[in-house]
């Protein structure tokens, strides 16, 4: 690392990676600033290049320390946006939870079980509700960079740049 962290830097380091809030960490290293106050640094704190060198090493000893990887979350998430919410009904009705597949279990974020007795009858069903598939299709595409940003001219509205076409080409000749 190019530069050394005061002590104040490394609790604000440390305390940022606990949640990722910037103004409460900055106020934990910086006692006694206003809110504001601490907004406004810990933005300019973290652009600087030691200080992202440190939280980036902090993130990978996370990770790390917590057995997540990319590839575990990419896995996590094809297994909520690619299962089909058919067959896990299918299975579960017919054998059960043991009959489902490691990835069919990760797509189900709930099931609830409705049993309706009376004095002839004993009906037992269940509702299987899969985690979001849109949301996780969309955390895939960001983390594999699918998503371009869009490119916005916010300078000409759109409109044209008219230059002197003669002093332009004066120009471009120049540059050969």
């Amino acid at each position: 690392m190019d530069k050394e962290l005061t002590p104040k830097q490394k609790i604000f380091v440390q305390e940022y990676c606990y949640d990722w809030n910037r103004s409460r960490a900055y106020k934990v290293a910086y006692p006694n600033v206003k809110d504001e106050t601490a907004i406004v640094n810990a933005t300019r704190l973290l652009s600087y290049a030691n200080v992202k060198a440190y939280v980036t090493e902090a993130q990978k000893d996370l990770e790390k320390q917590a057995g997540i990887s990319r590839l575990r979350i990419v896995k996590e998430l094809m297994s909520m946006a690619f299962t089909d919410i058919a067959d896990i009904v299918e299975k579960y009705e017919k054998d059960g939870i043991q009959a489902l597949t490691r990835d069919e279990r990760k797509a189900i974020s709930q099931i609830k079980k409705n049993v309706s007795e009376g004095e002839n009858y004993n009906n037992t069903s269940y509702y299987i509700k899969a985690h979001d598939k849109r949301a996780a299709i969309e955390l895939l595409n960001k983390m594999l960079g699918y998503n371009e940003p869009d490119k916005i001219d916010h300078t000409t509205n759109g409109k044209p740049i008219i230059v002197n076409s003669e002093q332009t080409k004066n120009e471009i000749e120049k540059l050969k």
